[in-house]
């Protein structure tokens, strides 16, 4: 499957105009599905599950990637931060995505998208993830996250 068919890379692109450059969400998707008529609908689902579930999720998200990356989010390069953010909804709220396949293509994408350099940090911080205590997904309510 080519990169222009992957739902997850479309995915990628639509999230990344709805969070860093602020564009509303149902017409980035509305758009971004127009053009890819080769969808079946399955990866339509996918799509629209992967975008509207990270946007729904992301203070949750970045909770999560706080605990298990030592670079801080708002460090992190743009495209790089939408992709860790929707690999990591995906590692935990699509159950019938296996983890491995998240973490292999989050890695396949950074390096398409020319950030081979960041393999190991994509796939390290997605590892950790896959380990971390569902308990600790979420604060106490007691704690001060300031």
């Amino acid at each position: 499957m080519s990169e222009s068919m992957n739902p997850r890379a479309a995915a990628l692109n639509a999230l990344h105009m709805i969070i860093e450059q602020n564009r509303p969400s149902h017409l980035v998707i509305r758009e971004m599905l127009a053009s890819h008529p080769e969808y079946s609908r399955q990866e339509k689902a996918f799509f629209t599950r992967i975008c509207e579930g990270t946007v729904e999720q992301m203070l949750r998200l970045d909770y999560v990637l706080m605990q298990c990356s030592s670079v801080p989010i708002h460090k992190m390069k743009p495209l790089i931060r939408t992709l860790m953010r929707m690999s990591v909804y995906q590692l935990l709220f699509m159950d019938s995505v296996p983890d491995s396949a998240v973490c292999n293509e989050a890695v396949r994408l950074a390096a398409k998208r020319g950030f081979s350099g960041l393999k190991g940090f994509v796939n390290g911080v997605l590892r950790s993830v896959c380990r971390l205590d569902r308990e600790k997904m979420l604060p106490k309510r007691e704690e001060d996250l300031h």
